[in-house]
């Protein structure tokens, strides 16, 4: 399903774990290979180069330094925010198992929000039209048309439904009753308006950019990922506390 998959279940241990923070804990193979790849992967961004700076280990873990730099071109209409060329710095542990595979993997991205968050200027409507961009389209890859599912008629999660709060629109000629669609559209803007927008430093918790992020992975698991993105944040975009954060070891 996953592009890589059959080269990292040499591996990756088939219960393998991951916590990448700020995004969240994703664990099992599947879950981890989509996640891995999602998060810096999506239709316009793509890895232009990776540095391994530094590694070290001891015993069964193994620590590593690595720096991406990842471009999207289409980020040139967004007033530097998030940037057209972008590095990532991440701090990896990978423990392994008895069979020398992968089982246990901890991500730390920091200062993810500095970079890719879009600021909060007061008067300024350049920015508000911005982030209402990027929900119009997360609302049209999770419920329209789009290029991600080759144009399904409901977008990666319409058959899902999850957005059926009514609507009053009015039938007639020129609004015909196909408007069912489009209603799932609107509800979805409305509902991811009504939510806090988020920064990325806090990806997993109950607003926009953790669906924006789960959104991605929606055309390759819609039964995983539809949910994420849902109202209910399907129990990985909701209120997480801070010592969750070290409350399992990876």
């Amino acid at each position: 399903m996953t592009k890589g998959i059959p080269k990292l279940s040499a591996i990756l241990n088939p219960n393998v774990k991951s916590r990448i923070s700020p995004a969240g804990a994703f664990n099992g193979f599947e879950g981890v290979v989509e996640y891995f790849y999602g998060f810096v992967a999506n239709p316009g961004t793509f890895v232009v180069n990776i540095t391994i700076n530094s590694i070290s280990s001891t015993g069964n873990k193994v620590g590593a330094k690595a720096t991406l730099f990842l471009r999207n071109d289409a980020y040139t209409q967004t007033n530097g925010h998030p940037p057209q060329f972008w590095n990532l710095s991440l701090f990896t542990f990978f423990t392994f198992d008895q069979n020398d595979k992968i089982s246990s993997i901890d991500v730390s991205v920091p200062n993810l929000g500095v970079l890719l968050d879009i600021p909060d200027i007061p008067g300024d409507p350049t920015n508000t039209f911005i982030r209402q961009g990027i929900i119009q389209y997360t609302c049209q890859v999770l419920t329209l048309p789009n290029e991600l599912n080759g144009n399904a008629t409901q977008g990666t999660c319409g058959a899902k439904n999850l957005y059926p709060q009514p609507r009053n629109i009015v039938i007639s000629a020129t609004n015909p009753p196909q408007v069912a669609i489009p209603n799932q559209f609107l509800n979805c803007v409305d509902f991811m308006n009504s939510i806090p927008y988020g920064s990325r430093n806090r990806m997993n918790d109950n607003n926009f950019v953790c669906r924006n992020l789960h959104m991605l992975l929606t055309p390759y698991g819609p039964d995983l990922h539809c949910p994420h993105c849902s109202p209910s944040g399907g129990d990985s975009c909701i209120p997480f506390t801070y010592e969750s954060f070290f409350q399992v070891e990876y």
